[in-house]
């Protein structure tokens, strides 16, 4: 299993001419499934990581055995972005990391205490100065974001139904799915999801 920084988030290098389009990211992933010669993966892809994900399948939609998005859909709300947005901005730096957890629990009141603490290491880094910050260039603005849902508006339903999907449908059929996927490279989602 990989778990991949996009460009400019976590431990991944910041981009050097300041593209953090989605397509970026998307031929970034690309690019190493091809080097790491990572034949028919499952990808997961939660939120930004998502729309990465559908916009690699759309470019290349034979490269996946199966996708998961996670919080993401080809239709991205303008007001979910923006709450994004509010988030982000007005969490820049921390003098702990309690103080983090407490506005993320703030901002996310679905997920627990324990998850966040689990997950705080990923996202934040001590600088010299002893203040935590995000684990993102800062310097990378939100024209990615807005590229990010350009890109999206371009993946429509039609597309999406499209992608391999993993469902319980697919588990307990996989025979029947695997030749699916071959015919049209698509088959029905979870039971109790629609598309």
């Amino acid at each position: 299993m990989y778990a991949l920084d996009q460009r400019g988030h976590g431990d991944s290098e910041w981009s050097r001419d300041g593209d953090y389009s989605t397509d970026s990211m998307a031929e970034d992933a690309i690019a190493f499934l091809l080097h790491e010669e990572i034949e028919q993966p499952i990808i997961f892809g939660h939120s930004m990581g998502g729309m990465v994900t559908m916009t690699l399948l759309k470019r290349a939609p034979t490269l996946a055995q199966a996708v998961v998005l996670v919080d993401i859909g080809p239709e991205v709300s303008a007001d979910g972005t923006a709450t994004i947005r509010r988030f982000i901005e007005s969490a820049s730096e921390f003098d702990d990391l309690d103080e983090f957890v407490a506005r993320v629990q703030a901002y996310d009141p679905f997920r627990t205490r324990e998850h966040i603490e689990r997950t705080v290491r990923y996202n934040m880094i001590q600088r010299a100065d002893g203040k935590y910050v995000s684990k993102n260039d800062r310097a990378r603005g939100y024209a990615p974001q807005e590229q990010g849902a350009v890109s999206a508006r371009r993946i429509t339903l039609g597309d999406v139904r499209t992608f391999p999907c993993l469902s319980s449908w697919c588990v307990e059929n996989s025979r029947t799915c695997s030749k699916r996927r071959r015919q049209s490279a698509s088959c029905r989602p979870s039971q109790g999801v629609s598309w």
